[in-house]
This record gives structure tokens, sequence and C-alpha cells, in this order.
């Protein structure tokens, strides 16, 4: 499907809709957190290049996520390579998932 766009000087412009693709009923959404560590976790671990084309990602981008998955308790392995090839990271194991504490009413619930 294609549309045509007004400019502000009157040109014409033709765009192309992009649609996001529906996933099948009852399948859940995998985050780029779930993706992140499960590229973490293979034995070769994975590189901050390779991370970063993946997602699509900046390096700085991908260190900082590095860096979040370390605070919630993930412990990684930085691999440095001896012979000029990338340092890799690999996720040596991953804590249980967290438990959310259920919310308590506040007076502005109960409203």
């Amino acid at each position: 499907m294609s549309e045509t766009i007004k400019n502000k000087g009157g040109a014409s412009a033709n765009r192309q809709k992009t649609t996001t693709p529906k996933r099948a009923a009852g399948t859940a959404r995998v985050t780029k957190k779930q993706q992140l560590i499960r590229l973490l976790s293979k034995k070769a671990g994975a590189d901050i290049a390779t991370l970063s084309a993946k997602f699509g990602w900046q390096r700085h981008t991908t260190r900082a996520a590095l860096s979040g998955l370390r605070k919630v308790g993930v412990a990684l392995e930085k691999i440095e390579a001896s012979d000029g090839k990338p340092t890799r990271y690999r996720i040596l194991e991953t804590p249980p998932e967290p438990v959310v504490p259920e919310r308590k009413e506040t007076a502005t619930d109960a409203r």
C-alpha cells in the first residue's frame, strides 16, 4: 500500500506503509532482554559488535545493556582474546526471575 504525501513546498512524495507482523494468539512476546540473555548464554558468548548489529544498537548502548544485566544479578564473564579478536561476554548463571510483590490498595485506588 502506498500513499502520496504533499511536502510544504507542494512536492509529492510516495511512501510505502509498513505494518508490524502480528503474533499468533497465545504466544508470548520475546523481549530484547530475553534475546540478549539467550545470545549471551551460548557457550561461546558474543562480542559487542555482534550484539550491536543484532539489535541495531550503538556500541555504548550495548555496553549499557550488559551493565543493566549485571545490576539485576546476572553473572557475566568477560573473555579477552589475545590474538586480536574482540572481547566476548558470556553469562555464567542467571538468577531466578524476581517475584513481583502484590500491590497494596491505597486510598486513591478505592475511589
